[in-house]
């Protein structure tokens, strides 16, 4: 057997895996897809196979049922969050084929997944646009570790329009989550898309947190809550973590750590400094905003559920 054929054979055979994986996690089956399928769509992401996952997304946001839209959707979430990032530019909307023309999210019929789909969509598209236009965050909303935030972007206007985009991804987020626990709902689907989702919100926030910090120092503007919306988005992880803790499913699987109250310190957070080109200006008496959470150590809880 020739070298050549033998690099189809393996590379076509790789494609048959790929295809079974993607079909076994968006399909119309109520249950959800062998964690081993995630892991092996995660790692091909960072290879030329992402185009093959980008388009399947696609196709299958178009004419899948809305069983595999909502599926389709999750399984995007994930890969924005453990794949590459190349993914928000493979796919340059979320646009799924049409839904009935309403006036309201409250035509819907909260039972059905075509609700779920559209509420979930909201803050799907506008996380998606925010990382098209800020390529520099992770689909985790961080830095990637040992960079810092582009001199461009250094700047009190840039920040505050940062700002403006995060803090309205919050609240897109925390609409659904919020709505999903009034609904009482224990569907096993739509508890991995709230899992995703509250990982989502707490990362924003963390980098909300440090964005205003960054914004404190560039302003020499003391740090007033009200000005960012702290106080109430605050409000709103509280009550998520208290529901959260009341769904036996959610509360094995969520991990979120304390918001600590005390200030980013210039001597004990130099990474945080060097990440937003602060060095040059720093002032220890600086009045500055809380911390962000650690979402470091985050583990991939979206794919353990069965």
């Amino acid at each position: 057997m020739s070298k050549l054929f033998k690099d189809h054979s393996m590379e076509f055979s790789f494609n048959i895996k790929l295809n079974i994986a993607l079909s076994e996690t968006m399909g119309s089956s109520i249950s959800l897809a062998n964690q081993k399928y995630i892991h092996y769509i995660i790692k091909h992401t960072f290879n030329k196979d992402i185009r093959v996952i980008s388009v399947r997304i696609k196709n299958k946001l178009q004419y899948g049922c809305y069983t595999e839209i909502l599926k389709t959707l999750i399984l995007y979430h994930i890969l924005s969050r453990e794949g590459s990032s190349n993914l928000f530019a493979q796919i340059s909307d979320l646009n799924p084929r049409p839904i009935k023309k309403i006036k309201d999210i409250t035509d819907f019929d909260t039972s059905k997944y075509s609700y779920w789909v559209f509420h979930y969509l909201l803050p799907l598209q506008k996380s998606l646009s925010f990382h098209r236009k800020y390529p520099f965050f992770t689909g985790k909303f961080v830095l990637p570790n040992g960079t810092s935030l582009p001199s461009s972007q250094q700047n009190i206007y840039s920040i505050s329009v940062i700002l403006e985009d995060l803090v309205n991804i919050f609240y897109s987020y925390n609409s659904l989550i919020l709505d999903f626990f009034s609904k009482k709902t224990s569907n096993v689907i739509l508890h991995q898309m709230v899992l995703l989702c509250i990982q989502d919100i707490f990362a924003i926030y963390s980098l909300i947190i440090e964005l205003v910090n960054c914004h404190v120092f560039l302003s020499h503007i003391p740090f007033d809550p009200s000005s960012y919306q702290m106080t109430g988005m605050k409000s709103n992880l509280d009550l998520i973590t208290s529901c959260s803790s009341q769904d036996n499913r959610l509360a094995s699987l969520i991990h979120l750590n304390a918001i600590d109250p005390i200030p980013i310190n210039p001597i004990t957070n130099k990474s945080f400094f060097k990440r937003y080109g602060l060095e040059n200006i720093i002032s220890n008496d600086q009045p500055i905003a809380e911390p962000p959470l650690d979402t470091s150590n985050d583990a991939l809880g979206c794919l353990v559920l069965e």
